[in-house]
């Protein structure tokens, strides 16, 4: 049986998705490429850091595309298929704890695929 807060219309106004949606973004932002913001804003000022920071970005690029081509196949169609569900469930039957999930999903979904490719072209063109 659907349990009655799934329809009632109460996930978009919950103190608790804006807090998990500020924490998500948080965390992803404070990270690109696996390089902490803070030794980046650094990097500019002193040529030291700046070196550690490509040796970070460098490690976490070989990283991320020997995942992708491990695991990128299948990775990429559970993920697709999660959304797709999220997206039908909420959007085709107007369920609001699955349009709450797509929305918070679906742009986390499209920083990973920028992410990726950032990865793969820093490997190909050892970008600094």
């Amino acid at each position: 049986m659907i349990q009655p807060y799934i329809l009632s219309g109460v996930s978009f106004y919950s103190v608790w998705y804006w807090i998990l949606t500020v924490v998500l973004w948080a965390l992803i932002c404070q990270r690109p490429l696996g390089v902490p913001y803070d030794m980046i804003l650094r990097a500019d000022r002193l040529p030291e850091v700046a070196d550690r920071v490509d040796f970070l970005a460098h490690i976490q690029a070989e990283r991320l595309n020997g995942l992708r081509e491990t695991v990128g196949g299948p990775a990429a169609a559970l993920i697709g298929f999660g959304l797709a569900m999220l997206a039908v469930l909420g959007f085709g039957f107007g369920v609001e704890v699955a349009q709450a999930g797509f929305a918070l999903t679906f742009p986390m979904a499209m920083v990973a695929v920028a992410t990726l490719a950032l990865a793969a072209r820093a490997r190909r063109e050892g970008a600094r």
